[in-house]
């Protein structure tokens, strides 16, 4: 079965911060849903953390190894946080 997943940034002036990915099992979808103005607060952006979250998650979920949800998505969150706590 051939699927094909797409996102749109919400407006044409914006970067894409959703993020959708696949691997056998699981399907990720993300909503970056971002506020206006957080590029101050933050270099990275919303779909920096959204890409990255997202692509995490997938390699979790890609192992199999029967954890449950909750402590995959922590896990992942616990990642990216490192990759962004010098900032």
């Amino acid at each position: 079965m051939d699927v094909s997943l797409a996102t749109s940034a919400g407006r044409a002036d914006r970067p894409n911060e959703d993020f959708v990915g696949a691997v056998p099992g699981a399907v990720v979808l993300l909503d970056g849903a971002g506020i206006p103005g957080a590029e101050s607060l933050c270099s990275h952006g919303v779909a920096w953390y959204t890409h990255r979250l997202g692509g995490a998650l997938l390699g979790h979920l890609s192992r199999g190894d029967g954890r449950e949800l909750a402590a995959i998505l922590a896990t992942a969150i616990d990642e990216i946080a490192a990759e962004h706590g010098h900032t």
